[in-house]
C-alpha cells in the first residue's frame, strides 16, 4: 500500500474485502458491534451501509450486487476483492481495531467539544463532566463490542442491579394511590399502553409526564398526531385543573383562562431543561428522528429518563422499508425504540392502536394482546403491556395488564376516574400497602 494511506485505511479495506469474499462474515461484523460509523473513510462507510441494505433485503453480499448498488465505486470494489489478503483468519482482529479507532475518534471529537464549552466566560463544568462520562461509557462499549459476558460477570451484574442496588421505580401515578402500588416502571423498560380511539391515551400519558417532571426526571415526548403546542396544552391542563378546551371557547371564563396561562408559563420556567416535546409539526417521526433527538438532548441535559412515543403505528419506517408490509415496518420501529431505551437506560412509554376489526369481530369485551395493531414484536419486546378500557360512558375506565416482566401482574386492574383534565387513581386506604421502592420514590 502507498505510505500516504492513513493507518486505519488498511484495516477498513481488509474487513470490507473479507465480507465481499464471504458474505456470511457480515453477520459476524454486525454481531461484533460494527456499523457504518466504524469506518472513517466516506467511501468505506458507503460500502458498509450498502451491505446493511442488502442484508435487510435478504440479498447476498458480493461484488456484483454491491457494484449495482454503488456503480460509482465499482473500481474501488474490484480493488478490494482482488488486492486484499486472501485469508479471513485475522477478521476478528480487524473488527477489534475498527472498534478501537471508532472509539478514539468519538473521544477526540467529544474532547474538542468540551474544550469549546469550557472556553466560555461562564463554563458549565457539570455539563462538561456529564459529556465526558457518557462518552467514556460509549467508547468502552465500542471497544468491548457485543461480547457475550461470562457467567460470573452476569452474576455480578445481577447482584449490582437487583440485590445490592434495586432499580429505581419511575413514578407514573401520584404516590399513595392504587396506581402507584400496581405499576412498577424501571429504567430501560418499555410499557405499551393500548386503548381504542378517543378513550384518552394521550391525556393519560400527559398525566404521567407531569408526575415524572415533578420527580426531577428528563422526559422526551414524541407525538405523530398532535403538535407540540397541543401536548403542552394537555400537560398545562392537568397542572392547572383547567381543561385545555377552555382557552378555545368563544365564551371563555377569564379566571380559568388566566390560570391555564399561568400554568403553561410555570411549566416552561420550572421544567425548561426537563421536558422536550417533538410534535407532528416537525415532520414525519422516524426511528432515526427519535434517536437523533434523544442524543441531542443527552448532550444538553446530561441524561434522558423517559421517552414517550404517541403513537407507535404513526412512526414512519425508513425509506428502505417502504415496500415492506405494515407488520414488518412496525416490527422494525419497535426494535429500534427498544434498542434506544437499552442504550440510554431510559424508560419508554409507547401508545398503541387497536386493529379496527378487534371489537367488531369479538363483539366488544376487554382488549387483550391480540387487539394490538401489528403486534408481533410489540408484545415480545415490551416489559409491560397494559390497556385502558371503558364499557360505556357511564362506566369507570379500567387500567389493567396483559403482560408484565420484572413486576407483579395487575391483570385485575384498577379503576380510573376522569377529573375533567385527565385520569386520576384512587388513594390507598392504607399507605403501608405501597411497596417500599415506590413509597420511597
Amino acid at each position: 500500500m502507498s505510505p500516504q494511506i492513513p493507518h486505519y485505511a488498511e484495516t477498513e479495506r481488509q474487513a470490507l474485502a473479507a465480507i465481499i469474499r464471504n458474505g456470511a462474515l457480515f453477520d459476524v461484523a454486525t454481531g461484533a458491534g460494527i456499523t457504518g460509523n466504524s469506518f472513517y473513510s466516506p467511501d468505506n462507510q458507503r460500502i458498509f451501509v450498502a451491505m446493511e441494505a442488502l442484508a435487510r433485503q435478504g440479498i447476498p453480499i458480493d461484488l456484483p450486487t454491491l457494484g449495482e448498488k454503488l456503480p460509482d465505486l465499482i473500481v474501488e470494489l474490484g480493488e478490494l476483492e482482488c488486492g486484499a489478503i486472501a485469508t479471513d483468519v485475522n477478521f476478528p482482529a480487524w473488527l477489534a481495531r475498527l472498534r478501537s479507532c471508532e472509539a478514539a475518534r468519538l473521544i477526540r471529537l467529544e474532547a474538542l467539544g468540551v474544550v469549546d464549552d469550557l472556553s466560555t466566560i461562564d463554563p458549565d463544568t457539570g455539563k462538561a463532566i456529564a459529556r465526558l462520562v457518557a462518552t467514556e461509557e460509549k467508547a468502552r462499549n465500542l471497544i468491548d463490542g457485543h461480547r457475550v459476558p461470562t457467567l460470573n460477570e452476569t452474576a455480578a451484574a445481577l447482584l449490582e442491579r437487583m440485590v445490592n442496588a434495586p432499580p429505581p421505580v419511575i413514578p407514573f401515578f401520584p404516590n399513595g394511590t392504587q396506581g402507584a402500588r400496581v405499576l412498577q416502571l424501571h429504567p430501560s423498560e418499555m410499557i405499551v399502553i393500548g386503548a381504542r380511539t378517543g378513550l384518552g391515551k394521550t391525556a393519560f400519558a400527559c398525566g404521567a409526564v407531569l408526575e415524572q417532571l415533578r420527580a426531577g426526571l428528563v422526559v422526551v415526548y414524541f407525538c405523530t398526531e398532535s403538535s407540540s403546542v397541543d401536548i403542552l396544552a394537555r400537560i398545562a391542563a392537568q397542572y392547572s385543573g383547567v381543561c385545555h378546551f377552555e382557552a378555545q371557547k368563544r365564551q371563555r371564563n377569564p379566571e380559568k383562562v388566566a390560570r391555564f396561562g399561568r400554568a403553561a408559563e410555570k411549566i416552561a420556567e420550572k421544567f425548561n431543561r426537563q421536558l422536550y416535546i417533538h410534535g407532528c409539526e416537525n415532520g414525519p417521526i422516524t426511528p432515526d428522528t427519535i434517536r437523533g433527538r434523544c442524543r441531542e438532548i443527552l448532550l444538553t441535559s446530561g441524561r434522558v429518563d423517559l421517552v414517550y412515543v404517541d403513537f407507535l403505528q404513526g412512526v414512519k419506517a425508513p425509506a428502505f422499508m417502504e415496500r415492506r408490509t405494515a407488520l414488518e415496518q412496525t416490527n422494525y420501529n419497535v426494535q429500534q425504540i427498544h434498542d434506544l431505551l437499552s442504550e440510554m437506560r431510559a424508560a419508554g412509554v409507547v401508545l398503541a392502536q387497536f386493529n379496527r376489526s378487534s371489537q367488531s369481530d369479538r363483539g366488544g369485551g376487554m382488549p387483550d394482546l391480540t387487539w394490538l395493531k401489528d403486534s408481533s414484536l410489540i408484545e415480545q419486546l415490551a416489559h409491560t403491556v397494559a390497556f385502558l378500557y371503558r364499557k360505556d360512558d357511564n362506566s369507570p375506565t379500567r387500567f389493567y395488564s396483559r403482560k408484565t416482566r420484572n413486576q407483579a401482574p395487575f391483570s385485575s386492574g384498577i379503576d380510573l376516574a376522569w377529573n375533567g383534565t385527565g385520569y386520576t387513581s384512587a388513594p390507598l386506604y392504607d399507605s403501608t400497602d405501597i411497596p417500599a421502592a415506590t413509597a420511597g420514590e
